[in-house]
């Protein structure tokens, strides 16, 4: 399961438990604003606008370039990511994964 998934189970969750769509989008707008908070903590200035622009482009990419930075910086709150490893990052996670099929 996918974080864009995650978050849609959690607003459906909401919306049956009453909540309001105001109080739906300010709980949004609080999880932007901490990863924007980590980013500031974690990232370079040019890792950081690098980041916002792959959150322009593909958002399910940046959703978890996010999850490793939440993964990182729970083990390494002091370490700064450069601009360079932020490159290494996304393209891990751009990298095409090979299936093969075995027959018995």
């Amino acid at each position: 399961m996918d974080y864009a998934e995650i978050q849609e189970k959690r607003k459906q969750q909401l919306v049956e438990n009453g909540e309001s769509r105001e109080e739906i989008e300010k709980a949004e707008k609080n999880a932007e604003n901490q990863i924007a908070e980590i980013a500031r903590k974690i990232l370079s200035d040019k890792a950081r606008e690098r980041l916002n622009n792959v959150k322009l482009v593909d958002r399910e990419k940046y959703m978890r370039a996010v999850q490793v930075l939440m993964y990182f910086y729970q083990n390494n709150p002091a370490s700064k990511i450069s601009d360079q490893q932020l490159k290494s990052i996304l393209a891990k996670l751009s990298a095409k994964r090979e299936t093969k099929i075995v027959r018995k």
